[in-house]
């Protein structure tokens, strides 16, 4: 959980920071593309380690399956990651650390209200580590205008 979220924020900083020198879409491509083959190879250790779980999903795939599929992939993946990538190029700091506290606050407060979930302590810390983590770019940029600051007096 924790290697995910860092890898959201360097994916960011990295994200933001291209996306000054090459055309969003150019930096959308890319970052599907690397993400793409990094899956790849881990979902081909994972079927070397346990190839049952494939043969059984290509055994009963059908289209509702493939709807599935076209679902996650196109509609979810594609264009929402082609959103996120846009409007993070446009956004401010302040703009996109909301987002990103927004999501898992939400998820949070849906997952309790509309599905009736019940977390427990250890789940509560995720969320809060989560909450913390999407705040960190914000307050590493602090830290370095304060620094620049200080140098510069």
């Amino acid at each position: 959980m924790l290697a995910a979220i860092f890898c959201i924020i360097i994916g960011s900083h990295f994200t933001q920071t291209l996306g000054n020198k090459m055309d969003w879409w150019s930096v959308l491509t890319w970052q599907l593309i690397i993400g793409g083959l990094a899956l790849a190879v881990v979902a081909s250790m994972q079927a070397w380690h346990s190839p049952q779980i494939y043969q059984d999903a290509f055994i009963h795939f059908d289209t509702t399956h493939l709807m599935g599929l076209v679902w996650v992939c196109v509609l979810n993946t594609a264009l929402g990651y082609s959103l996120y990538v846009w409007l993070l190029q446009r956004m401010s700091v302040v703009d996109f650390t909301f987002g990103g506290i927004a999501n898992p606050i939400s998820g949070i407060i849906c997952g309790g209200i509309l599905l009736g979930e019940a977390y427990t302590p250890m789940q509560y810390t995720y969320m809060a580590g989560m909450i913390v983590m999407s705040l960190m770019p914000q307050i590493v940029n602090m830290i370095k205008a304060r620094r620049v600051a200080h140098i510069i007096r």
